[in-house]
């Protein structure tokens, strides 16, 4: 069995769609003849998942960082704040304050991100990796970007392929913002870099594999290649049954993942709620958000009068996170803007078999999947009228007990083994292919 190296910051035990994309690679890579071996960053937190690191080398290479120095300088250099009557304590004003100058400085300093001083200690971890096993491939995986400077680094060393994995854009995402045309500038030659000497970049996205297919004329088209993120069966062979004919309890309609990211705007949807609340009154329906920041969507869901309704629930470990999605009626979708926006959540929605609200652009990436499945209903990110029809449409339907007639075989082909099997030939290109080096 041949080694490939994976380089990445999103592993268990952290969390979050990219860390399962990885898992999932390294859980199936030895079904297509790849033994993977993880280079990452020191865990921050307790594993939460026991079986996650099983038969799966991982090494944690140290990720200095910036931290202890923004500290001493704020001792050193408190910030002055003007005296007037504050909404919030001083302490709270001050700690925003501070975060937003260490964030100003990083963005400044660090180029292209604020790992880039793991770079030297992963390089040198990857080496002592490659001399007590034989690396015979390299995938690196963003955002963060470092981590294709590190496969670069090693691939040029141990003279061999690598293939990039693109979850979001690099230069074009529209969600960053350089600090000047200089940042820019250099995270466009280190982009240039990486997409001319990898041997096969994957992105999660046709619209993004279009995109950077036409920003790179001069390269071969076959070197772009695209595995979205997907779903693993065997997180869902105890999935309920599609029909709910005699229920006991309410209707629990169940949004999993991060809000306030990528534009992801939660607030046409509660308003559409609150309407809906006032008309029909709601009594047998529970919503929840699953790995939502409390402190910060609390106040605006008392606010609305939804307290009754709305249910929320910080961050959780894989698994529990997913009995919500299997145990829901309705899932909630809420994507971000952008016509390549793909969020990772949606394959999940798609495996679990259950009515989807799907709250995104209608012409788009998300859109035009959705359409092909069966169980979703689309609507308009911008209106709570739309959002009302589609929620009391889907309402309707699962009071009656109505049996969704989904594609499975279209929905099968997003398996984490399919998607594997891809990465695979990935690699087996990408080592046949490999430009002299």
């Amino acid at each position: 069995m041949k080694n490939v190296l994976m380089v990445t910051t999103a592993f268990p035990p952290a969390i979050g769609a990219g860390a399962v994309r990885m898992m999932k690679f390294a859980k199936y890579l030895p079904e297509f003849g790849w033994n993977p071996l993880v280079l990452t960053v020191p865990a921050i937190q307790p594993a939460n998942d026991a079986s996650i690191d099983k038969g799966v080398g991982i090494y944690r290479a140290a990720a200095p960082n910036l931290g202890p120095l923004f500290a001493f300088g704020r001792r050193l250099f408190p910030r002055r704040t003007i005296k007037q009557p504050p909404k919030v304590p001083d302490i709270t004003e001050k700690e925003k304050a501070f975060l937003g100058r260490s964030q100003l400085l990083s963005s400044w300093l660090l180029v292209p991100d604020q790992l880039i001083m793991w770079v030297p200690f992963a390089v040198g971890l990857g080496l002592k990796i490659a001399r007590q096993h034989k690396v015979e491939a390299i995938v690196s995986s963003s955002p963060v970007q470092s981590c294709h400077l590190v496969a670069w680094t090693l691939s040029k060393l141990l003279r061999c392929a690598y293939v990039a994995d693109f979850r979001d854009p690099w230069v074009t995402n529209p969600f960053f913002v350089y600090p000047t045309r200089l940042h820019r500038g250099i995270n466009t030659m280190l982009e240039r870099l990486v997409m001319s000497h990898a041997s096969r970049v994957v992105t999660v996205s046709e619209v993004w594999r279009d995109e950077l297919v036409a920003r790179y004329p001069t390269l071969d088209a076959d070197k772009f290649r695209l595995i979205p993120n997907g779903f693993d069966p065997d997180d869902f062979v105890d999935s309920p049954s599609l029909s709910i004919p005699d229920r006991d309890g309410p209707i629990r309609i169940v949004h999993s993942g991060i809000l306030f990211y990528e534009g992801k705007d939660p607030f046409p949807f509660l308003q559409a709620v609150k309407s809906l609340a006032g008309e029909q009154g709601l009594k047998d329906v529970e919503i929840h958000f699953v790995g939502v920041p409390v402190d910060k969507l609390e106040p605006v869901i008392q606010d609305m009068g939804l307290g009754h309704i709305v249910k929320l629930t910080e961050r959780l470990p894989y698994k529990k996170s997913l009995e919500y999605v299997r145990t829901a009626d309705i899932l909630l979708l809420i994507s971000g803007p952008g016509r390549g926006v793909l969020t990772a959540k949606v394959f999940e929605y798609l495996a679990a078999f259950k009515p989807i609200l799907a709250i995104t652009p209608p012409a788009g990436a998300l859109a035009d999947l959705l359409s092909h499945t069966n169980v979703a209903e689309i609507v308009e990110p911008d209106s709570p009228r739309s959002i009302a029809a589609g929620l009391t449409k889907l309402l309707e339907q699962v009071r009656a007990g109505h049996m969704l007639s989904p594609d499975r075989e279209f929905v099968q082909q997003f398996s984490r083994r399919s998607q594997t099997r891809l990465l695979a030939e990935c690699l087996g290109g990408a080592g046949q292919g490999a430009p002299n080096l």
